[in-house]
């Protein structure tokens, strides 16, 4: 029979008793394994430049001192793009899932997870996909043009905005969001952005429409 690869991971994290906890529910994974730890993105990119296997994953939590997550996503997808990134936060905003997404996370989860959640999350990513836990849908069931307000909503822009870009009014911009949230099952912007990723509607390095 042939072996599994074991899937490494590296976990930054200013909190210690956060990286034990996660070190220990992963640990508890079958076929994964922690093989990196740091307190903050300036360590854990000084670790990663020393290391002789780079991990598979790197979760990276949002607020940490001297370089956060959204700048140590940025300098990871720079330098080290073949290792994919999981955000994690206190936070579960649109703001903060967007922005964690535009700096290179193939995911997101609240750090008021359940082991199986996270299991998940690792499994998807570590597959190659994209988490977060309100991705469900069929892309066949969106209209073109549901799938190019999708792209919009991938930018900075603001509904208003989009709106111009289309078009379109403003309600209509609302009718396709609720007809999304409907389709989808999905209650915000950000996961809307995700499930456009996974779908392949836009790239993970795309700032949407031009």
């Amino acid at each position: 029979m042939e072996n599994k690869k074991t899937i490494k991971v590296a976990i930054a994290d200013d909190h210690v008793v956060v990286r034990k906890a996660l070190v220990g529910l992963i640990h508890s994974f079958d076929d994964y394994l922690v093989t990196l730890q740091a307190k903050d993105g300036i360590d854990l990119l000084e670790q990663l430049k020393d290391s002789k296997e780079l991990p598979d994953i790197c979760i990276l939590d949002i607020s940490m001192p001297r370089l956060n997550g959204y700048e140590t996503g940025i300098e990871l997808k720079s330098k080290f793009p073949e290792i994919k990134i999981l955000g994690l936060s206190v936070l579960d905003s649109d703001f903060s899932i967007d922005k964690m997404i535009k700096s290179g996370a193939r995911g997101f989860l609240n750090k008021n997870i359940d082991p199986d959640e996270l299991q998940k999350a690792l499994q998807v990513i570590s597959a190659g996909g994209f988490y977060h836990k309100t991705i469900i849908g069929d892309v066949a069931e969106i209209t073109s043009r549901e799938q190019e307000f999708l792209q919009y909503c991938s930018t900075d822009l603001a509904y208003k905005e989009i709106a111009d870009r289309m078009a379109v009014s403003i309600n209509t911009i609302h009718s396709f969001r609720r007809s999304l949230f409907q389709k989808l099952k999905m209650k915000n912007r950000s996961s809307l952005v995700l499930y456009a990723i996974q779908a392949g509607i836009v790239g993970i390095n795309s700032n949407g429409c031009e």
